[in-house]
């Protein structure tokens, strides 16, 4: 069973176009699935959404996918082009889990299960919160194993291209963490886009040991990403417990024609670099111009990669 929640539908299985929502859309549940967007909750079909804008707040609470305009595509191959948010956007687990469970946010797309849609064109400038971990009672936590933040999309996509991120992204709690600029991770391309919004990837114990968790913050994405081209962060980004650079925390694919111009802060367990913290991949055409410092120690300044 799963619930969603939209400000134009819950559940869309069709085209939405020139829609606009002004309201607060917020869905709870308890040990189940639950989406909420600011104009669709949940697709389930081939679809297409297109200028769009939702200035409303959106709240999922349970093992929650939220998205500004699209909480969670479920198997589905969507076009969303030319949207716009304004609105907050926040994910909060709501239960104790074990299980492997993710939950994501997205200033446009929650998450795209299956990685097949495309996001063009689009938008946020509204702050993305995931909130995996909090301590309820003592240190009996509430906690999700796999908390996604991003700008434009928490987890998936096939595409992201020509986007643009303001708001500030926070991915807070959890097991491994992912927080970007643009997406949390696992998505195949992002290319032309722009992050201005600071990212900030922190963990909390949760029960677990310092050796067991992982954060991934990247100034266009946290891990997972096929390829990255041609993509700006101008904005600060933040790490702690794992993986903080400019463009994407840890490379899973390649990266090239990108510029940082963002400082990278991370404590002093973290790895830390210019454009990619881990990489097992060479960028090509890349260039910081920011400050990369782990504690109090400063580590690059004005790298040129080719």
């Amino acid at each position: 069973m799963e619930m969603a929640a939209g400000g134009i539908t819950g559940l869309c299985e069709g085209t939405v176009t020139r829609c606009s929502n002004g309201a607060s859309v917020s869905a709870e549940a308890g040990k189940i699935p639950v989406s909420a967007g600011g104009i669709i909750g949940q697709i389930n079909s081939n679809s297409r959404v297109d200028n769009c804008v939702n200035s409303g707040e959106v709240l999922a609470l349970g093992i929650p996918q939220a998205g500004g305009i699209i909480g969670c595509i479920c198997d589905s191959t969507v076009a969303i082009a030319n949207c716009n948010n304004y609105g907050d956007v926040e994910a909060i687990i709501n239960g104790a889990y074990k299980e492997e469970s993710k939950m994501a946010s997205g200033g446009i797309v929650g998450t795209d299960e299956a990685a097949l849609s495309t996001v063009y064109n689009c938008i946020n400038s509204g702050t993305v919160i995931s909130r995996g971990a909090y301590n309820y009672s003592g240190h009996n936590y509430k906690y999700c194993m796999y908390p996604y933040c991003g700008g434009i999309a928490g987890r998936g996509l096939n595409t992201i291209d020509g986007c643009k991120n303001t708001g500030s992204v926070s991915g807070l709690g959890g097991y491994h963490i992912y927080g970007g600029g643009i997406a949390g991770g696992e998505c195949k391309t992002i290319q032309n886009c722009t992050n201005d919004g600071n990212v900030t990837v922190s963990y909390s114990w949760g029960g677990w040991s310092s050796a067991q968790r992982t954060t991934y913050a990247g100034g266009i994405s946290g891990r997972g990403v096929e390829k990255i081209s041609c993509c700006v962060n101008n904005a600060t980004i933040y790490g702690s417990l794992g993986y903080c650079a400019g463009i994407e925390g840890d490379a899973t694919g390649n990266i090239d024609r990108c510029v940082n111009n963002g400082n990278i802060t991370a404590n002093d367990w973290e790895t830390v670099g210019p454009i990619a913290a881990r990489t097992s991949f060479e960028p090509y055409l890349c260039v910081n111009t920011a400050n990369v410092s782990m504690g109090d120690e400063n580590i690059a300044l004005s790298t040129h990669i080719t």
